[in-house]
């Protein structure tokens, strides 16, 4: 199965080097392959240095697809914690 979403990087600093390693620890606890796009390239949603790449600012509209048995959790827990960050950010 094969699931694709854009989501908005919520976090206020954009997807820097410990927002990205959050990610990356989510996207690697599945075993579907995690892709994620900002529209110019796709990286490895599990790697931390390709997702750096993106170079995704508070706002970004990233487009994340996975692909295999666990591909709904998967997206379902980027959700989770992109939508966490903005919880996070202060008023």
């Amino acid at each position: 199965m094969k699931i694709i979403e854009k989501l908005p990087v919520l976090h206020r600093l954009g997807l820097h080097l410990r927002a990205g390693a959050e990610l990356a620890r989510v996207a690697g606890s599945f075993k579907s392959v995690v892709l994620v796009s900002n529209g110019h390239h796709r990286v490895n949603g599990k790697s931390l240095l390709d997702l750096l790449t993106l170079g995704a600012i508070y706002g970004t509209l990233l487009e994340f697809s996975a692909e295999g048995e666990d591909a709904s959790q998967a997206i379902n827990a980027i959700r989770e914690l992109l939508n966490s960050w903005n919880e996070k950010r202060p008023i």
